[in-house]
This record gives structure tokens, C-alpha cells and sequence, in this order.
């Protein structure tokens, strides 16, 4: 008869799992809901009936596909409770000058002033608010480095702005009280 001995490192492991996996059925159990993370399936229905406006410029067509990702759309909702309509503007400015006047680092700065309004509702009540984000990148010698460079910060912005968008939309919508009347 052949007995196989637990590892200490085995049993920590699969102490670590059991609690990993009980806190999960605890947390779930409790109503918690995370605003940052996933949302739970009644969140993507919600958001899924968001209708997101149509946003100017190239950048804007891009935080607005975005948008439609993260709000889980492959098209126009068919009956939309809200609308989300979303303005950008973009600034560039030199960070590192040297003596000779000559930048070698720049920030790209793009601000996402958004409201989302309520169609379905008697009162049509509005939500306000502004997101930034800040990023930087090199300026090299080669335009075309600089112009990737430029454009992969401008990337990294509209991730962050969808984020923030996405998760103030979510917290508006959980809390009606946050629409103006």
C-alpha cells in the first residue's frame, strides 16, 4: 500500500486555492460589485442600450469604437435608454527642451468632456463630466519614429479615456441620483 505524502509547498498551494476560491463565493454572495472591473451580465445589458454619438475627427471614430467594445455593441442598440455623447480635444506640448531649442520628449494631453442623457425617462436627467489623459513619448531624429511614437501615446490615451468613460457611465446609471433634473 502506497501512501503519498503532501509537500508542505503542495498544501500551501492548495490552501491559497481554496481561500482564492471562498472569497470569490463570499464577495458574490454579499452583492459586491465591482466598478473597475468586469462588469456582471445585468451591467452589459445596461450598457448595451447606451447609444454612443457620434464623436469628430479620426481620434474621436477611434475612442468610439472604443466605446462600443467596452459597452459590449456590435451595433445601435434598437431601444436606447441613454445617449452618451462625447467631445475630445488634443494638445501637444514640449516637455524636455534642450539649450539649442530643440525638444527631445512631448506630451500629449487629450481631454473627453462626455454627457450621458436619459431618453426613457420623464425627466430626462443629464450626467456630466470631463476625463484626461496624459501621455508622453520621445522626439527622435527620424520623423516617421516620432510619428509612431506620437500616435502609440495617442493609442495609450484613448484606452485610458474608455476606461474612465466606461466606468463613470456604469456608476451614473447604477445611481440615478447622479443625473441633474
Amino acid at each position: 500500500m502506497y501512501i503519498h505524502k503532501i509537500k508542505t509547498r503542495d498544501f500551501h498551494t492548495l490552501f491559497c486555492l481554496f481561500l482564492t476560491v471562498s472569497a470569490g463565493w463570499f464577495t458574490n454572495g454579499c452583492g459586491f460589485v465591482p466598478i473597475y472591473g468586469e462588469s456582471v451580465k445585468g451591467d452589459a445589458r445596461l450598457l448595451k442600450v447606451v447609444e454612443i454619438n457620434r464623436i469628430d475627427d479620426r481620434i474621436g471614430q477611434k475612442l468610439r469604437t472604443r466605446l462600443r467594445h467596452k459597452f459590449g455593441q456590435s451595433g445601435p442598440p434598437k431601444k436606447p435608454r441613454w445617449a452618451l455623447t462625447v467631445s475630445l480635444t488634443e494638445s501637444i506640448r514640449g516637455l524636455a527642451v534642450q539649450r539649442d531649442a530643440t525638444t527631445t520628449r512631448r506630451e500629449l494631453g487629450v481631454t473627453a468632456k462626455f454627457t450621458l442623457e436619459e431618453l426613457t425617462s420623464k425627466r430626462r436627467g443629464r450626467f456630466q463630466g470631463e476625463a484626461i489623459s496624459i501621455n508622453s513619448f520621445n522626439e527622435m531624429k527620424s520623423e516617421y519614429a516620432t510619428l509612431s511614437a506620437e500616435n502609440n501615446a495617442r493609442t495609450r490615451a484613448l484606452q485610458i479615456l474608455s476606461d474612465e468613460i466606461r466606468s463613470r457611465v456604469m456608476l451614473a446609471i447604477r445611481n440615478p441620483t447622479f443625473f441633474d433634473k
